[in-house]
């Protein structure tokens, strides 16, 4: 997945892929139009321009088990059309599919998070090949699938083109077990991370006088980074009901929950909960001065009267929504966009912010928060879960351009500088083996919530290290570099 895709390529595939469907359907024709063929890009390779595979009849039924809290049905799979541009954009996706390859494509919510794990591993060693493919949790249950022999490793998938931009071959490798490559991620996976939304009207009344340059400017000059957000987040508040309290009927700078949202602020400053080191070790690197300097900051920040950060406990009535119009930033979930559709706000969108301007050759990194695709070890037939795992994904530019334009609730071509946010955001997209194997027992999901632990629990990095480090270094060594 090339880290910049193109919004003119985007548009332009929507419409030829609607074009093309019909084509094949009246005539057959075996060129199918998709992801990257509209060759305007110079940076395409000739790979990117065909499919790596070749048209097929295998007349043959693909079942997929999706993590509805993650992976959102309507985004993945569509009975039909019904005239709504996502959805149809996702059935004809399916229709393609069907039509190149002779593959009909079957969806299965999964029961719950907690439980769809055991539910894929039994099908798996019944080898019923009930399913072919899990859309798997972000963290829940990975490391139950992987370390139970549940998954095909992605090396010994025929028909796969990871070097084609609709895949996302680093986050595969950085996820990789060992040097076998469970998880799979392709644009059919339609990110799902935490970027910031912006009160447009808010920033032109309020801000854009104060600052030199334009946040979108900021962000495409690299000079986007964590002291210019509490900066700017610090122009904005104002005690509305005049009481001398700030509190949820006020107006703020930074609003959002301090839990998951926070976490990506590490990732974000280029550093990560866990790594393997040259010799191919699994070991924490969230220990060190940069970390601690990091959630000083944000601790302060979440302190400040400008800023309304509250815990995951906190009541829903006691909540700043953003959507009331008294915000200027929102620490938010991606698919959580659509929601603002009907609120009337004016707002745009922003990346995390760099840890400072020497990351610029680094650039933004966005932690996802979306689950993987991990294929069934019991595979009867790898060319046509190949074929159609390749197929789906090289067929999926038209819909992630509706996705855009649900998230934004505009036409990409109405709102061009936010698109290339969301551009830049899913180019920037990374793992972290912290969240990979978070949930393997013992401290290693403690070290993924370092950040806004520390700061509710009012506790220094190092305290809080000392109490959780230690044990997550020998759950590691116990279960990943044995």
């Amino acid at each position: 997945m090339k880290k910049f895709i193109k919004i003119l390529s985007l548009c332009l595939a929507a419409l030829i892929f609607s074009m093309s469907f019909v084509a094949c359907a009246d005539d057959g024709d075996e060129t199918p139009t998709g992801s990257s063929d509209t060759g305007n890009s110079e940076n395409e390779s000739d790979t990117d321009l065909a499919p790596s595979v070749d048209k097929n009849n295998y007349d043959a039924e693909f079942s997929i088990m999706g993590m509805g809290d993650i992976f959102r049905e309507e985004y993945f799979y569509a009975e039909e059309n019904n005239y709504n541009e996502m959805t149809d954009a996702v059935y004809l996706r399916q229709e393609n599919v069907k039509d190149y390859l002779g593959v009909e494509i079957i969806y299965t919510n999964a029961t719950d998070f907690q439980t769809y794990a055991t539910e894929f591993k039994t099908s798996v060693s019944t080898g019923s090949e009930q399913y072919h493919l899990c859309l798997t949790h972000a963290n829940v249950g990975v490391w139950d699938l992987i370390s139970s022999n549940a998954l095909y490793d992605y090396n010994n998938l025929p028909g796969i083109n990871l070097d084609a931009d609709y895949w996302n071959k680093e986050m595969m490798e950085e996820a990789a077990y060992k040097d076998q490559m469970f998880l799979g991620y392709s644009d059919y996976a339609l990110a799902s991370t935490y970027i910031i939304a912006f009160n447009k009207t808010i920033y032109e009344t309020e801000v854009a006088e104060n600052i030199e340059s334009s946040l979108y400017d900021m962000v495409n000059n690299y000079e986007w980074t964590l002291d210019q957000m509490i900066s700017i987040s610090s122009m904005v508040s104002e005690d509305l009901d005049g009481n001398g309290v700030y509190d949820e009927k006020d107006k703020y700078g930074m609003v959002g929950l301090m839990w998951v949202p926070m976490c990506g602020f590490l990732q974000a400053s280029n550093m990560n909960v866990m790594e393997r080191d040259n010799s191919g070790n699994y070991v924490l690197t969230i220990n060190n001065e940069k970390t601690i300097d990091l959630i000083e900051k944000l601790d302060a920040f979440v302190d400040a009267d400008y800023t309304y950060l509250y815990f995951h406990t906190v009541p829903e009535d006691q909540r700043v929504d953003f959507k009331d119009g008294t915000a200027l930033f929102e620490l938010r979930d991606t698919y959580t966009f659509i929601d603002l559709k009907e609120s009337g706000i004016k707002f745009g969108v922003l990346p995390y912010p760099m840890y400072d301007t020497a990351q610029k050759d680094v650039g933004y990194r966005h932690l996802s928060w979306n689950g993987w695709m991990a294929v069934a070890a019991d595979i009867s037939d790898p060319d046509m879960v190949g074929d159609t795992l390749e197929m789906l994904s090289y067929y999926s530019a038209p819909v992630t351009t509706a996705f855009y334009e649900n998230l934004l609730g505009a036409k990409v071509s109405d709102a061009p500088e936010d698109a290339e946010i969301l551009d830049l955001v899913w180019g920037s997209l990374v793992t972290d083996l912290g969240m990979v194997y978070s949930t393997l027992d013992g401290g290693i999901d403690a070290m993924l919530y370092a950040i806004p632990r520390c700061i509710n629990e009012n506790a220094a990095f190092t305290r809080y290290y000392a109490a959780n480090g230690n044990r997550a270094e020998k759950v590691i060594d116990r279960q990943l570099n044995s």
